[in-house]
């Protein structure tokens, strides 16, 4: 296996980090590639004082707490199957008092 010779490199482009008025608005390409519209407005150069740092080999932290999403996922899945389990008593009794109702007749 070869390895990288980092020692002998050469800029082809550089890294331009915009944002954009209405980023909601910006229009999806591809898995992380977005293009502006009329309603996201043009893309602006960041300034320098609000530009943040991009370092090679470092990966993003995740911004989700996936304990805390698992503990809500299983509350709601609780929530739901006992809601659901009152709907069928509810039927149930339905069912009953109409065959009892049919029997009277």
């Amino acid at each position: 296996m070869n390895e990288n010779e980092w020692n002998e490199t050469e800029e082809v482009d550089r890294l331009r980090i915009v944002t954009v008025d209405q980023s909601r608005y910006l229009q999806k390409q591809g898995s992380s590639l977005y293009r502006t519209t009329r309603e996201s407005g043009e893309s602006l150069i960041m300034d320098p004082g609000e530009r943040p740092q991009v370092r090679q080999g470092f990966l993003e932290a995740s911004n989700v707490n996936a304990v805390r999403q698992m503990v809500q996922l299983i509350e709601i899945n609780r929530a739901y199957e006992a809601n659901q389990k009152v709907i069928q008593s509810q039927d149930q009794a339905t069912d009953k008092l109409l065959n009892q109702a049919m029997m009277m007749r």
